[in-house]
């Protein structure tokens, strides 16, 4: 499953996954640097995702949906929910794990189910990833949400250090676009 940041704050969960879902599929198989991305593993049984904001995003809510093969997770509440109580740059986010800084508003009644899709919903916009928790590496190494492909942790922050420089540019600039 691919994995997005938009910033059109006014989407809500149901068109934010459709489009997303369209989107991703348009861009199936192909590598895209101009998207931020989260990326997943398994660290000691457990599932962790891992974000990357930029200079002055914070994490507001993390969402986790059992993902069924299309969108019919959405009809369901979600498994999993943690909010912010206090600002939070936190960029590692143990599913069922309430972070410090955060409070949860729907336990994690049950094991992680094998395919998961989780919304990261940040300050200026949305990160999604997910997928078979098979595909999920153990080894050290994470899984691109955005490109499946699996790299240490240095190369994804890399990745996203560059998507985080191109946006402050256009930024500074006044032309900010979506990516």
């Amino acid at each position: 499953m691919a994995c997005h940041r938009l910033t059109l704050d006014r989407l809500g969960v149901v068109r934010l996954f459709a489009v997303l879902a369209v989107v991703s599929f348009m861009l199936a198989g192909c590598r895209s640097d101009d998207n931020p991305t989260a990326a997943m593993e398994i660290v000691d049984d457990s599932v962790v995702t891992h974000v990357f904001p930029c200079p002055g995003e914070l994490v507001e809510k993390v969402e986790v949906w059992e993902f069924k093969g299309d969108l019919s997770h959405l009809d369901d509440p979600p498994i999993w929910e943690i909010r912010a109580v206090a600002e939070s740059m936190i960029e590692r986010i143990i599913i069922g794990v309430e972070p410090v800084g955060f409070e949860t508003v729907v336990a994690l009644e049950r094991p992680v189910p094998p395919s998961i899709v989780v919304t990261i919903h940040m300050t200026t916009g949305y990160v999604l990833g997910g997928g078979p928790l098979a595909d999920y590496p153990s080894n050290g190494n994470v899984l691109s949400a955005e490109t499946d492909e699996i790299m240490t942790l240095d190369e994804w922050r890399t990745g996203e250090r560059e998507y985080c420089r191109r946006l402050d540019e256009q930024r500074r600039r006044g032309g900010f676009r979506l990516p």
